[in-house]
């Protein structure tokens, strides 16, 4: 007798012959005629009989019936339609088959990629399908291991793609498996700052017929914009969009034109970026609203990179107009309050909008977990900011109430981060930053030893996990945390222990500077410059330091204004430091 393990090994070895649709409909004939035959049925015609219907129901009512299913949901997927997308994936159909339950899983992720952010749902599909695999009848391994790496990716688990990417043979790959195998590849090369390599490793495949051309050019066209060749950059971008209008697809609308737009800035080219901005507003759908938001919030960061004061009225008044009536009530929340935040860093409409949040805050309470909580932190920002200086007004009783309201989250949002997965790295430590801020908030009154020491036990925890799946990015990030932290908390810690504390924050710094510097062309870490001068002017006292950072922000061509509340304020202290 064979044992187990040969067992299972002989099955992997024919488990494409064994599950396949054929087969699965054989074994069920011949089953079904041997039980007629000992059940003395007169003849086996009726067995016969009832698989032949069985077949012919599936072959001409429930395969065309799923194929127009999956055809109307990438549809929807592909023209960047999110309301559509819900309600079809949310809608499960009947699926007959396990190749049909795959499929239905594969294009799930595909949803979430596109448009939802909880990785607690992409991992749920991960799970789902890893199950279903056992069962498959379509041997779909390639594809189910290429998506993991794409939600990886959007996580910036670097271990795990490096893992991945070696159990597939890509010599056997092409078209869309090939482009996310080297894209894969390209983005680990350019992690680790290999980025002329990387580039290198998509122009390789320009020679490809059966190759994306538009994700490629737009690809390589970054590549090129992160090591500030943006002349060189724009031809790329330009090249992808020629592709995109020969076959137009509205989810790369926004990619390619967003690029074309700022990197046309950059290179101070301010009528070039309006041209694209023309060309971007005449070929999306204003009908469907996911196109036209993201156009609109395009229009929003040009606006603020030339200063033009008509483009950025224009866009708060087409938000007005053509959005908002639009949005049921959840996703008008959540859209009023990026809009509050907006009007209160542009200057537009500000006020009207803030009376609108204090009259709203009833029902944001009554929203769901996180949506309640976002909201309500977005306006703590902006009544905090007034309160700084002085400034507040008759908002103080609503600016108190937020408080009270925000520091009830403490144990809800601990149990959520909880139940992340470990690999979500980015979300646990955004969680772990709302986890800091709500104990500035708890503990504002009253600083100890040891609730300093949890915290930063926290974030050299998240440090490690960083370290341990190669993610440099956020191996500053919570570098920097410890730093912010501790400059956070420096006025009230006693004198006994703020020595020790001050040493960790230094140090925290010394290991993220080399990593920024090394990365100082990649976009991602831009946002550590302001942050970098403004730590050694707070810690060191080093003003030529703040300075350096301060210039190399500023060669990069970016306007402060882009940036949250707090990375202004640390910009306004130190150009005050430095004259």
């Amino acid at each position: 007798m064979p044992d187990l393990i040969t067992i299972v090994e002989k099955f992997i070895q024919y488990k494409k012959l064994i599950l396949s649709e054929r087969f699965v409909w054989f074994s069920v004939l011949i089953i079904l005629t041997t039980v007629a035959y000992y059940l003395k049925q007169n003849t086996p015609l009726i067995v016969f009989s009832l698989v032949s219907i069985v077949l012919f129901l599936n072959a001409t009512v429930l395969y065309p019936w799923e194929k127009a299913y999956f055809n109307k949901t990438n549809e929807s997927i592909d023209n960047y339609d999110y309301d559509k997308s819900k309600k079809l994936i949310e809608n499960t159909p009947f699926l007959i088959s396990y190749s049909s339950k795959v499929k239905y899983d594969l294009l799930k992720i595909q949803y979430y990629l596109t448009f939802e952010s909880d990785p607690k749902n992409l991992f749920k599909s991960i799970e789902s399908l890893q199950n279903k695999y056992l069962l498959s009848i379509n041997d779909e391994e390639t594809k189910f291991i290429l998506s993991k790496i794409n939600i990886y990716k959007r996580f910036e688990n670097i271990k795990l793609i490096q893992e991945l990417l070696m159990q597939i043979d890509s010599s056997k790959l092409k078209g869309s498996n090939l482009l996310s195998y080297k894209l894969a590849e390209s983005f680990l090369l350019e992690y680790n700052g290999n980025i002329a390599q990387a580039k290198d490793l998509l122009i390789s495949l320009l020679d490809s017929k059966d190759i994306d051309k538009v994700l490629l050019y737009n690809a390589i066209g970054r590549l090129d914009e992160l090591q500030s060749n943006y002349k060189q950059a724009i031809i790329y971008y330009e090249k992808s969009f020629e592709y995109l209008e020969k076959t137009p697809q509205a989810k790369y609308f926004h990619t390619v034109l967003h690029n074309l737009i700022i990197v046309n800035t950059r290179v101070s080219d301010i009528n070039k970026s309006k041209e694209w901005l023309n060309i971007y507003e005449s070929v999306i759908d204003k009908n469907n609203l996911s196109q036209y938001l993201e156009f609109l919030n395009t229009q929003l960061l040009l606006a603020r990179q030339l200063r033009d004061r008509v483009l950025l009225l224009e866009s708060y008044s087409n938000m007005s107009i053509f959005i908002e009536p639009k949005l049921d009530e959840d996703r008008w929340m959540a859209h009023f309050s990026s809009k509050l935040r907006m009007s209160f860093n542009d200057g537009v409409n500000f006020d009207e909008n803030l009376i609108s949040a204090k009259n709203l805050f009833p029902k944001i309470k009554n929203l769901e977990f996180p949506k309640n909580y976002f909201i309500s932190k977005e306006i703590f920002y902006i009544l905090k900011s007034l309160d700084e200086h002085g400034k507040l007004g008759p908002m103080k009783d609503f600016y108190l109430d937020l408080i009270q309201y925000l520091t009830s989250f403490v144990k809800t949002i601990h149990e959520h981060k909880k139940q992340l997965p470990d690999l979500a790295l980015i979300e646990q430590f955004s969680w772990l930053s709302e986890e800091n801020l709500l104990m500035k908030l708890y503990l504002s009154q009253e600083l100890k030893k040891s609730n300093f020491e949890n915290l930063f036990a926290d974030i050299e925890q998240m440090k490690q996990y960083a370290v341990a799946y190669k993610n440099q990015y956020l191996t500053v990030k919570a570098n920097m945390m410890i730093v912010d932290e501790y400059i956070a908390y420096s006025k009230g810690l006693d004198s006994k222990f703020k020595d020790d504390f001050e040493q960790k924050a230094m140090q925290a710094l010394i290991e993220a500077e080399p990593i920024i510097l090394e990365n100082k062309n990649n976009p991602r870490y831009f946002e550590f410059f302001i942050p970098t001068a403004y730590y050694y002017t707070e810690l060191h006292n080093n003003k030529d330091k703040a300075r350096e950072y301060i210039e190399l922000f500023e060669s990069k061509k970016i306007t402060v204004e882009q940036y949250a509340q707090w990375q202004r304020f640390y910009y306004d202290s130190v150009l005050k430091e430095l004259k």
